[in-house]
């Protein structure tokens, strides 16, 4: 069994910062729609850096709610139920470390049937988040060298466009693909059938067609008309516009990374099945830095969602890894033994204690149970466990045992 000093290294332990979470909006160049996004703050910070959260085609949290039906409903284990808020979660840990995080609703959340999809175009994602970013620049107050960049899934495609123009501190790509975007699509849907309908043999030929209907978009023999004309469902309410340039933004990635060559990890998880092992081992060989090479960091049962399987919270191993990334390692200290009761199949904390937030974590880094009233439950599990007590005045630990 691991000791309780490396344990220690895993967890979530620092001086909290009170926080706020600001509305922000902003215009759209595209079409001058108005668009917003979340600022979340440290109070009283005034040389805090900023983060962007880059997402897929998500609202600005990422909110699952599980079980998901249909397409990718093998994704994530039965025992993973309720609403999860992916990057929320996120941002409250950055925000905990002294970040600003900002992140946004993409358009087709905001507008959905307002949009003529026959006019949609990937640029317009990079357009909106530029003016989302410039807007959290200047609400934060952070000089634009002070930014960090987190991609999530093929948010990594449009993050690799900022890199010139911001220059980050760090890039961190979670769940990244080296792969062009049809590619990416393709194979996922593949694994849908393969592994949640035991019918690989169907997944390969829908897979197949929908690759030969979008590389006829890239060589400009479609260029009219819903793509499910030609294909079928896998691409139905999807035009030419949209694939064409959605796979020419994402097939120069892997050049403008290496151009850029800065402070960078890529996080994937074994249990993410939207991520190959091809495709990570493709980035490890064609990422290619002149100084310090990308950090890669495995997370053994980490799923899509950034949790250990079946847990509905972030991995906090893999979120304090992200922190120490940007801004050097937390700090740790021991909570008074005073300000905590055991009270048998539960723990009371003192109303002195003034928390916010109780969490119990086991070996793994795996945040088992939270709370944010003045008690919480054990596990029955046996085991060595640690219970992380956020105040008003910082975050505090306190091992213990269930035997």
């Amino acid at each position: 069994m691991k000791n309780l000093s490396l344990f220690l290294t895993l967890v979530l332990i620092n001086n909290l910062a009170f926080s706020t979470d600001t509305e922000i909006s902003f215009t759209s160049p595209v079409d001058l729609r108005t668009l917003t996004g979340t600022l979340s703050s440290p109070e009283n910070c005034d040389d805090c850096d900023l983060v962007i959260i880059i997402g897929d085609e998500t609202d600005r949290d990422n909110t699952l709610t599980l079980p998901i039906e249909g397409f990718g409903a093998c994704f994530y284990p039965d025992e993973m139920t309720g609403e999860i808020k992916p990057y929320a979660q996120l941002a409250e840990y950055l925000v905990s470390r002294g970040l600003h995080v900002f992140r946004h609703d993409n358009r087709l959340i905001s507008f959905g049937n307002e949009l003529d999809m026959s006019e949609l175009s990937y640029v317009h994602y990079v357009q909106d988040l530029n003016a989302g970013i410039d807007k959290a620049i200047s609400e934060s107050g952070v000089e634009a060298k002070n930014v960090h960049i987190i991609s999530h899934n093929m948010g990594f495609d449009i993050a690799s466009l900022f890199l010139s123009e911001l220059d980050p501190k760090t890039f961190i790509a979670i769940a990244p693909h080296a792969e062009r975007a049809d590619t990416v699509v393709g194979n996922t849907i593949y694994t849908y059938w393969d592994d949640c309908q035991n019918n690989g043999p169907t997944g390969l030929i829908i897979r197949n067609l929908m690759l030969e209907t979008l590389d006829s978009v890239y060589k400009g023999l479609i260029t009219e008309g819903p793509l499910s004309e030609f294909e079928g469902n896998a691409l139905e309410g999807q035009y030419p516009l949209y694939w064409d340039s959605r796979m020419k933004i994402s097939e120069l990635k892997i050049g403008r990374i290496n151009e850029w060559a800065g402070q960078m990890m890529i996080i994937y998880g074994t249990d993410d099945k939207t991520v190959d092992e091809e495709s990570i081992d493709r980035l490890n060989s064609e990422l290619i830095f002149e100084t310090d090479p990308p950090t890669f960091l495995e997370v053994e049962g980490m799923n899509n969602a950034m949790t250990i399987s079946p847990s509905m919270q972030l991995d906090v191993s893999t979120i304090r890894s992200i922190a120490d990334f940007m801004v050097g390692p937390a700090s740790i200290r021991e909570i008074n033994p005073d300000l905590v009761k055991d009270m048998g199949d539960y723990f009371k904390v003192a109303n002195s204690a003034q928390s916010t937030l109780l969490s119990i974590i086991d070996l793994t880094g795996r945040t088992l149970n939270t709370s944010r009233d003045n008690h919480i439950n054990k596990p029955s599990t046996t085991g060595f466990y640690l219970l992380v007590v956020n105040t008003e005045h910082g975050t505090l630990t306190h091992k213990f045992i269930v035997r």
